[in-house]
């Protein structure tokens, strides 16, 4: 017989739990675009950053939170090894998170993670190469590719979402709105220049790439969309579409 004993206080996650789990619900939002993923990661950052944040240097998370006694000295991993530090995976989630709610102050602490971190990655890079990625997502232009799609005629939508997903666009974040305001009421909240972008695409399903906060005119069809996505740099095929066309 296995005897299994259950601690007396809780296990409480450390900083690269709450990273990777954030991470996921991004990725997981970007599946199927239910918006509940997104609130479940902004509560975990809001945690993250009060409980992990170094508050005193604005350098990074510490690896255990500020309550936790039976820590004697808490430390800042700067090395992505087997698995990324948390600090790598946070500053990529702080970006993805700026680029969907349309906050700033997002980006801004993810710079600061860059600055404090920024004799590392000039001279020891390969040492934090997940965090290299996000510092070239910081470098470049914040791009969000909106698709607004009315909720009684949705087909041209899902083909506009299925053309956007065939590209390798390794710096975008994706949002998905319908004209069932219901389902976004979160979103619409938090970024409110969204509604902009759901009324043009209350008729007809429209697409807008947006870099730097500011969006192109509405994309109607799929041919444009396709031409306008392969004018992006670091433009690919998805894997998929490659072996379909090897095939």
């Amino acid at each position: 017989m296995l005897l299994f004993f259950l601690p007396s206080k809780p296990i409480l996650a450390f900083s690269d739990d709450y990273a990777f789990l954030i991470q996921a619900l991004l990725d997981l939002y970007e599946a199927d675009f239910d918006e509940s993923h997104l609130k479940w990661a902004e509560k975990l950052q809001n945690q993250m950053d009060e409980h992990f944040f170094d508050k005193q240097h604005s350098v990074g998370y510490f690896n255990s939170r500020d309550t936790d006694s039976t820590v004697f000295a808490r430390l800042q991993e700067d090395q992505d090894g087997a698995e990324p530090c948390s600090n790598s995976i946070a500053c990529n989630n702080l970006l993805r998170l700026s680029d969907i709610f349309g906050d700033k102050e997002y980006r801004k602490k993810a710079g600061d993670i860059f600055n404090g971190h920024a004799k590392r990655l000039e001279t020891h890079a390969y040492a934090l190469p997940k965090m290299v990625i996000a510092a070239n997502r910081f470098a470049s232009a914040a791009t969000q590719i909106v698709v607004a799609s009315p909720a009684d005629n949705s087909e041209l939508g899902k083909q506009m979402l299925q053309t956007i997903s065939s590209k390798y666009l390794p710096d975008k974040s994706v949002i998905y709105l319908s004209t069932d305001v219901q389902d976004h009421e979160f979103l619409l909240s938090k970024n409110p220049e969204l509604n902009q972008q759901l009324e043009i695409g209350r008729d007809q399903a429209a697409v807008f790439i947006c870099e730097n906060f500011t969006c192109s005119i509405p994309i109607r069809s799929l041919n444009d969309l396709n031409n306008r996505l392969n004018s992006m740099p670091f433009v690919r095929e998805s894997n998929e579409d490659n072996t379909k066309e090897n095939n």
